[in-house]
């Protein structure tokens, strides 16, 4: 955050009895960016959420394949998503 608005929301907090809140969730711009247009898609209803028991189905057969893989299988996989985008 750059300094001269850290300054402005500090005073404006101070002189209206309010807070200065700050979202350290987003580490870099491309994570923020991300954030964001994840955001806009939800509420725009483009993407729709899995139920419970669909994400379970997942997570179990995702288990059940890395169990079943070689260890080069398992670090292909794990790299697969460095490169993703």
């Amino acid at each position: 955050m750059r300094p001269v608005l850290l300054r402005q929301a500090a005073e404006l907090s101070f002189n209206s009895g309010g807070c200065v809140k700050f979202d350290l969730k987003a580490w870099s711009e491309q994570l923020h960016m991300a954030q964001l247009e994840l955001g806009n898609l939800l509420y725009d209803r483009k993407v729709e959420l899995a139920d419970t028991q669909t994400v379970k189905n997942y997570v179990v057969d995702l288990h059940n394949l890395l169990g079943e893989s070689t260890l080069v299988e398992r670090k292909s996989f794990i790299r697969s998503f460095d490169n993703w985008k």
